[in-house]
């Protein structure tokens, strides 16, 4: 599930050619924290706080960021 959110939102980011810096002032984070939470290879997550700023910040409700049904 936290990868399918970081999915969409990296997706959201990228189709608006908006940066990772943007994103994170909008999130009240530092830079490299969306970069980590973009890698895969990291532990990097958002919660939900950040969905709903991720959400406002984009101006989608919070639901666009969750499948809508059960992930296998």
């Amino acid at each position: 599930m936290d990868q399918y959110v970081i999915n969409i939102a990296t997706k959201l980011r990228k189709s608006r050619n908006i940066s990772q810096c943007e994103v994170a002032e909008a999130l009240k984070v530092s830079c490299a924290f969306v970069g980590h939470v973009e890698n895969q290879k990291t532990s990097a997550k958002y919660n939900l706080r950040h969905i709903n700023l991720l959400a406002l910040f984009f101006n989608v409700s919070p639901h666009y960021f969750f499948p809508d049904s059960a992930l296998v």
